[in-house]
């Protein structure tokens, strides 16, 4: 059922020119997370694009899955954190920006990343390397996270 509820939201993203289409994201990402299943948040994360012209539809996909628990919800981030960096590095970079910038979830995920094998952490290593040459600004908040990797 999640299954074809995911295609069907592909398949909305596909068709952005019809008038109706927000509205029919909306409905359907709804659907999706009235499920309360949390294998929605890697399924949705195999979603995001970051060449999707509408960020504010990327961003309700984040705002679906931040309202899972919060232990969950990094579980889940965690496994898949390799194929979402590599598909949309974009959207992984501004996720893991939001749980930094949340302590709760930032205590959560580094307890957390104790148990991510060694290849997700190499992949999340690259990846928070990326975010630190932004700015030192960025670079500061990722540095802790480095140091536990």
């Amino acid at each position: 059922m999640i299954d074809s509820l995911i295609s069907d939201l592909k398949e909305i993203m596909s068709h952005t020119k019809q008038e109706s289409f927000v509205v029919k994201f909306e409905s359907k990402l709804e659907q999706i997370y009235s499920t309360h299943n949390p294998i929605i948040i890697s399924k949705l994360l195999g979603v995001m694009d970051d060449k999707f012209e509408f960020d504010e539809l990327m961003f309700s996909i984040v705002h679906a899955i931040e309202s899972f628990d919060d232990v969950i919800y990094v579980e889940e981030i965690l496994k898949s954190i390799p194929d979402f960096i590599l598909k949309s590095p974009r959207w992984a970079s501004i996720i893991v920006m939001r749980i930094i910038n949340s302590t709760e979830t930032l205590e959560i995920f580094i307890n957390q990343l104790e148990d991510v094998p060694y290849k997700k952490k190499e992949v999340l290593r690259l990846l928070l390397n990326s975010m630190a040459k932004r700015g030192s600004k960025i670079e500061d908040k990722v540095s802790p996270l480095l140091e536990v990797l």
